[in-house]
């Protein structure tokens, strides 16, 4: 044999070799997370701020990243109203919840712990149909406003921010709806005058609903957004590796993409320091839940 031609296969061979070894590394790694992780698939329990099959097809690209990354199947969940989330994910239905903030102390007696949330503040907003005279909160005075579900974080504290500034609204009439989705399409068929909500359920809306609404000025919160929350007892090693992997999505096209479109602006880490954010909220949806029978 030709001393050049000896000299390729022994490449080629060298190459093969060292394709396996890292396949099987690789193999090896895949393996080694969903021991982790301890399941072959994720539960993910989204909070119903719009519905569930809309819910789904905007969390696909966070979805297939998770899947990639952590070699398991994720499954997602929501629920028809905040009441109905909670006890679902009080019950351990779910290895991960993304939550509101005011649900997070019950969570984590329940044994969820913070791991990420959503870089940006929760964003409360009044939506309006676009034919609308009403330019800022003042000009709602005596109209229909509608508030989303009774547990649903805009509801609580936007019910709170009318009532400390009634002075300027006069005798306004609150309208609750059965969640943002059914409030929204309200206002632009003139059932309600305006919608408390906020970004994510108004961008989750289809373009042509979108383009009847228009957003005026409302009072900012320091609340912090949505939190993802895992079991405890997945493990440190499975919590670690779910938590890497959010934070890397933010680095993704299709990740950049998403939270460009929701407003979230990324994933940043979480820890147990986070669940004093919603502890003031406690005692109230301890109320709530037993007046619901939870």
């Amino acid at each position: 044999m030709p001393p050049l031609k000896k000299s390729v296969i022994v490449a080629f061979f060298t190459i093969l070799l060292a394709a396996s070894a890292f396949a099987a590394d690789d193999n090896k790694s895949k393996a080694r997370i969903r021991a982790d992780i301890g399941a072959e698939f994720l539960n993910l329990n989204i909070a119903p701020f719009s519905t569930p099959k809309t819910l789904y097809t905007l969390h696909k690209p966070l979805k297939a990243f998770m899947e990639k990354h952590l070699e398991t199947n994720v499954v997602i969940g929501s629920a028809k109203d905040h009441a109905t989330f909670l006890k679902h994910s009080l019950n351990g239905d779910f290895q991960l919840v993304l939550t509101p903030v005011h649900f997070v102390p019950h969570l984590a007696d329940a044994g969820y712990k913070p791991i990420a949330r959503y870089k940006k503040s929760l964003d409360l907003i009044i939506v309006v149909s676009k034919n609308s005279k009403a330019n800022r909160l003042s000009d709602l005075k005596g109209k229909r406003i509608g508030l989303p579900d009774f547990l649903s974080i805009y509801c609580i504290v936007g019910a709170d921010i009318l009532e400390k500034r009634e002075a300027e609204l006069g005798d306004y009439k609150l309208v609750h709806q059965a969640s943002h989705t059914s409030g929204l399409y309200a206002v632009t068929e003139g059932i309600v005058d305006a919608m408390i909500t906020g970004t994510p359920p108004l961008r989750s809306l289809p373009m042509e609903i979108q383009q009847k609404l228009i957003t005026i000025d409302f009072d900012k919160t320091e609340l912090p957004g949505l939190y993802m929350m895992a079991q405890t007892k997945l493990g440190e090693k499975a919590l670690s590796e779910i938590q890497s992997t959010l934070l890397a999505f933010n680095n993704d096209v299709d990740g950049k993409s998403f939270m460009e479109t929701m407003n979230y602006g990324g994933f940043i880490a979480a820890d147990e320091r986070d669940i004093k954010a919603g502890e003031i909220y406690k005692p109230l949806v301890q109320k709530m839940l037993i007046e619901d029978g939870i």
